[in-house]
């Protein structure tokens, strides 16, 4: 990838774009037996949103991972008549490290957490 289309891509991440880091319990069924379990988990996400479907195609190829829903805002609870639909690109746990990665030269606004995604995998490796 050129460094010009990363450094544009960090820059939309860095405006549009969110990074979600951080523990939470989750309740598992337990393997044998009966009852539930609960567990510590990483929840390890990227994403950006946006009306502007080509802009978030183009950046999901250019990043060559993670996967691009369509979200219709009129149909959701709370939403009106005039919301756009808005299209939102996501990747999360090992793929998000690779997406850390290609940004966290160029990233100014997300390098913070895009570093603590960056340190989870390689210190855990």
């Amino acid at each position: 990838m050129e460094a010009i289309d990363a450094a544009y891509m960090a820059g939309l991440f860095d405006g549009e774009g969110s990074v979600d880091y951080k523990q939470r319990m989750e309740r598992k069924k337990k393997h044998k037996g009966e009852g539930m379990r609960e567990t510590l988990v990483w929840n390890i996400t990227c994403e950006m949103a946006m009306t502007d479907e080509d802009t978030v195609k183009w950046f999901h190829k250019k990043v060559g991972t993670g996967r691009v829903n369509e979200l219709d805002k009129s149909k959701q609870a709370g939403g009106k008549p005039h919301h756009k639909m808005q299209w939102r690109w996501r990747t999360s746990h090992r793929e998000a490290l690779k997406f850390a990665k290609l940004l966290i030269p160029y990233a100014k606004t997300k390098k913070e957490k895009l570093q603590q995604i960056i340190k989870h995998y390689e210190t855990s490796l």
